[in-house]
């Protein structure tokens, strides 16, 4: 085994920082990217009708600030099961390489849509992709703070 610095974190301790960004930092991704698209879909006029009907009657921004408040409240639960799974690999790995991070994150994203059902269920593959983007924001963030190691 590796001597550590004095002042290097634990891998019990990048696990933890892992599963906080990954749960708290994760979503908020999300929710921005949730907040731009809908506001360029309203501006560029295509996407779903509600879209289209607020961006006639300029009520576009408080309908994508309400679209971002519900992704980042609806991101929660994906994000702390991919957050608790990359977690668990740094810890048995001692790295989470980039695409492990986005691949949990995407896989999270889809079960909990499928288990949602309704809307969530229609929109699978995208909201995969916007978790997988956030995932990929959140290993970048861990990563150039140093928490994550460079693979």
């Amino acid at each position: 085994m590796a001597k550590r610095k004095d002042n290097a974190a634990s891998i019990g301790q990048r696990a933890l920082w892992t599963f906080l960004g990954s749960t708290l930092v994760g979503p908020f991704f999300a929710a921005l990217m949730i907040l731009a698209l809908t506001l360029a879909a309203g501006i560029a006029g295509f996407g779903p009708d509600s879209i289209k009907r607020a961006a006639a009657g300029g009520t576009l921004a408080p309908l994508a600030a309400q679209r971002a408040i519900e992704a980042y409240v609806w991101a929660a639960f994906p994000a702390a099961v991919a957050g608790a799974a990359a977690a668990a690999w740094l810890s048995l790995k001692g790295s989470l390489p980039w695409l492990v991070a986005v691949t949990t994150a995407a896989v999270a994203a889809t079960l909990a849509a499928v288990m949602a059902g309704g809307i969530a269920r229609d929109h699978v593959t995208a909201l995969a992709f916007i978790a997988a983007v956030a995932a990929l924001g959140v290993w970048a963030a861990l990563t150039r703070a140093g928490i994550l190691p460079r693979a």
